[in-house]
């Protein structure tokens, strides 16, 4: 009898564990999930508040770019005359240009960021593009036939294709009156082409190179720094 009875509570202690061992279970299971959902609502949350930060900051950008287009055009319109009142609108230009590209600048940034964060593909698409164009394949050959040099209508082909397909970069190297030797090296560090290649398709010194993009640095930018604090500024800009 006592064997049957030490059975029976055995057996019901065993029960007992496993119902304790299964809501338990049920308990962590349940919290999970809870957890889980509320992670999926935390992260919902903040990717509506990413796409609209990222939706205003490009009409920002787009707002920008525009009025850098309107004072670029009224700064052509004004450059060269002698009288006193357009030669300090011409100062006055010069100083709102500047602040605009420094804006544009930092906007490009925090919308490259955004679009990274949002996994959006817009400028990896478009810097794609750019990095796969047929001029791209025109200059590098020049790496592997070191004795030639691109033609005068090749040169002309890569300012076009700046022209066409880097507007902001050659409207911001034209309104610097950079050199037409300056505008090649730049399109051609936009390309990624390194120093050391640029040297070498332009048939110059790398001293030279690492000098014309200090010279730069100081000239667009408005400050002191290394020849690669040039590349990676310019690199933001399409």
């Amino acid at each position: 009898m006592n064997n049957f009875i030490s059975e029976i509570w055995l057996f019901g202690s065993l029960i007992a564990v496993i119902l304790l061992l299964g809501f338990l279970v049920y308990l962590h299971i349940g919290f999970f999930n809870h957890l889980q959902k509320r992670n999926k609502t935390r992260n919902k949350k903040r990717i509506e508040i990413l796409n609209d930060r990222y939706k205003t900051e490009k009409l920002l950008l787009q707002r920008e770019m525009e009025e850098l287009n309107a004072l670029l055009k009224e700064k052509e319109h004004v450059f060269g005359n002698k009288e006193h009142l357009l030669v300090q609108r011409q100062q006055e230009l010069n100083e709102e240009i500047a602040e605009k590209e420094k804006s544009i600048g930092e906007l490009q940034e925090r919308v490259s960021n955004y679009e990274r964060e949002l996994n959006i593909k817009d400028i990896a698409k478009l810097e794609d593009e750019i990095q796969s164009a047929p001029i791209r394949e025109t200059f590098d050959y020049y790496m592997t036939h070191v004795l030639n040099h691109p033609s005068e209508s090749e040169w002309a082909e890569l300012t076009h294709f700046a022209k066409n397909n880097l507007p902001q970069l050659y409207m911001m190297l034209n309104n610097y009156n950079v050199s037409a030797r300056e505008l090649r090296m730049c399109v051609l560090i936009r390309l990624k082409f390194k120093p050391g290649e640029i040297a070498t398709i332009m048939d110059c010194k790398f001293p030279e190179v690492t000098l014309m993009r200090s010279r730069l640095l100081k000239k667009i930018f408005g400050i002191d720094g290394k020849a690669a604090d040039f590349d990676k500024r310019l690199m933001l800009i399409y």
